[in-house]
């Protein structure tokens, strides 16, 4: 069966799609009040985070942590995987050393999206790969150590100037042979990137491990602009029991684009 998530954070950068921020102990409210059964976090530095309290709260509201977001480090200190500069990367692996201990508390996958950095900020292609090839490897062997899977994302070539589809997400992430890194999905950057959805995922069927849903312009989904119908029904062929959650703008609220977004996702697991 697939798990409903929805996103939120203590805070994020204006324009990031995520629906509810503020203190953990309110978001994870409104997010159970609203019907959800897991939470994706946006956590900027995790050794700042409680995990016993969160845990406790988790139990409480029967809502599930499934995932910690690592790019409010990248977009609010600068910092990357393969940043040029050595000490940035190293804040960056430490970083990421600390969501995957967070992680393993919680239960949760660890996801790298704008974390990992462009290839424009280094010399070149080359350089940038390997920057970020060393530090995933310190990354992962942690990972590993820890019983953690990270999780790349497919990100589109507006954001980002490298790894776009999935299939090169696959074979990049197949690259390391390791079961604690693998990749992960977005309707809003597959709209964008994609030519044949379900081949493409069902290319990635072993490395898929999470999924994320927004419409085409990162508002609540609706089935009217962005072909979301092909992601999930693939996702149900290729036997897929993770998770989907709801990565979208507060628009025009962040309760009204939650309820809205939900009754959605409801509606294509039952179809």
């Amino acid at each position: 069966m697939i798990g409903l998530g929805v996103a939120v954070a203590e805070r994020v950068p204006e324009g990031t799609p995520v629906l509810f921020q503020g203190a953990f102990s309110e978001t994870i409210k409104k997010a159970a009040k609203i019907g959800f059964d897991a939470l994706e976090i946006h956590v900027q530095n995790p050794e700042l985070v409680d995990a016993k309290e969160w845990k406790r709260l988790c139990r409480e509201y029967n809502i599930q942590a499934v995932s910690l977001a690592t790019g409010s480090a990248y977009l609010m200190e600068g910092i990357s995987l393969s940043s040029p500069e050595p000490e940035k990367r190293r804040r960056a692996v430490e970083r990421m050393m600390g969501h995957i201990r967070l992680a393993k508390e919680l239960g949760a996958i660890v996801t790298i999206g704008v974390l990992k950095g462009l290839a424009s900020e280094c010399a070149g292609r080359e350089e940038f790969e390997k920057n970020y090839r060393e530090s995933l490897e310190k990354c992962i062997t942690y990972a590993e150590e820890k019983g953690v899977t990270l999780a790349m994302e497919c990100v589109n070539r507006k954001e980002s100037d490298t790894f776009h589809t999935i299939t090169e997400c696959a074979e990049f992430a197949r690259s390391f042979r390791s079961e604690a890194f693998r990749i992960y999905i977005d309707t809003y950057h597959m709209d964008l990137e994609e030519t044949d959805i379900p081949g493409a995922i069902r290319g990635a069927a072993d490395m898929i491990t999470y999924a994320q849903v927004s419409d085409r312009n990162r508002k609540a989904p609706d089935g009217k602009h962005c072909e979301i119908r092909q992601m999930t029904d693939t996702l149900k062929e290729i036997g897929y029991q993770g998770f989907l959650s709801l990565e979208c703008l507060p628009d025009p609220t962040a309760e009204e684009a939650a309820a809205k977004g939900l009754a959605f996702m409801r509606n294509l697991m039952r179809e």
